[in-house]
């Protein structure tokens, strides 16, 4: 088993490196809410299927901090450096980068 992210189930597919899902042995696919099936990079659900959903933000220990983080402008705020961080992964950098809001 493993677990692509949903743009590499293309690449994957397209390298050989998957094999189509046997939906017999998938009984509880059922379950999952319908937004979540069928997805362009997998129509039908013929390799893959939703595992993990989520949401990002910014978790700090406020002992630590003294000013709330309230924005993702405290990543560049050079007040918190050395103190916060994100994770290390180009799509969730990228969308902190456009959710960023100055305060200024």
């Amino acid at each position: 088993m493993v677990v692509p992210s949903d743009y590499s189930v293309q690449v994957l597919v397209a390298q050989g490196l998957l094999r189509p899902l046997d939906r017999s042995a998938l009984p509880n696919i059922r379950h999952i809410d319908q937004s979540f099936l069928d997805r362009p990079y997998d129509r039908g659900n013929r390799f893959s299927v939703p595992y993990f959903w989520g949401t990002t933000g910014i978790a700090y220990h406020k002992q630590r901090v003294a000013a709330p983080v309230d924005s993702w402008s405290a990543l560049w705020d050079p007040r918190y450096r050395g103190r916060i961080l994100m994770l290390d992964d180009a799509r969730e950098v990228f969308g902190a980068a456009l959710k960023r809001r100055d305060t200024a």
